[in-house]
């Protein structure tokens, strides 16, 4: 799992996820270049994130409270589980981030990530807000979550992923995740 994707299933900043790893592999005696990777932020800078296995996700996020710890351990379980099979809408293979490891891409990218590619950094509800002004995707709100679908216009550009589980439920959510494509209409 990406050091990305732990920061935005645990609402930590990725920086703070960066120290966490860093600080774990340290006390662990492990060379962080053994899990070390880079994504291009939209200014074609590279930026450090970690592609962390199984064991040392857990081990990261045990240091986290208990719900966190829950979240990461749920969402290993769906990753493991997970058919792989392309469906409607759905789109049932990993991220972009989990795949590099095995030498595929897919170039599918969350909110959190778009906004790190822009030229001007933007955090995932102002990308989202864009969106949804551009007409690419709708929000309606389920309680306090709100849920992400998109538009037909919104198809050219990303893909509905089932990854998430609700923090409050514990049920099975889908998240959009988007191609590098979308850079161009925000």
């Amino acid at each position: 799992m990406s050091s990305l994707e732990i920061a935005e299933l645990t609402d930590k900043r990725h920086a703070d996820v960066i120290r966490d790893i860093e600080k774990m592999m340290e006390d662990l005696k492990i060379d962080e270049r053994k899990f070390a990777s880079v994504y291009k932020a939209g200014n074609g800078e590279e930026r450090k994130c970690y592609q962390l296995p199984r064991r040392e996700c857990l081990i990261l996020v045990s240091g986290y409270n208990i719900k966190l710890r829950a979240l990461i351990i749920d969402r290993w379980e769906e990753l493991e589980a997970l058919p792989y099979a392309r469906g409607d809408q759905f789109d049932r293979r990993p991220a972009y981030h989990e795949l590099s490891d095995i030498g595929q891409s897919y170039d599918l990218y969350t909110p959190t990530e778009i906004g790190d590619m822009l030229p001007k950094a933007m955090g995932a509800v102002t990308v989202n807000n864009r969106f949804i002004n551009l007409g690419l995707q709708t929000r309606t709100r389920d309680g306090r979550e709100c849920l992400y679908w998109l538009t037909d216009a919104g198809k050219h550009y990303g893909r509905v992923t089932e990854v998430r589980v609700r923090k409050e439920t514990g049920s099975l959510m889908h998240v959009i995740r988007w191609m590098e494509g979308v850079l161009r209409v925000l």
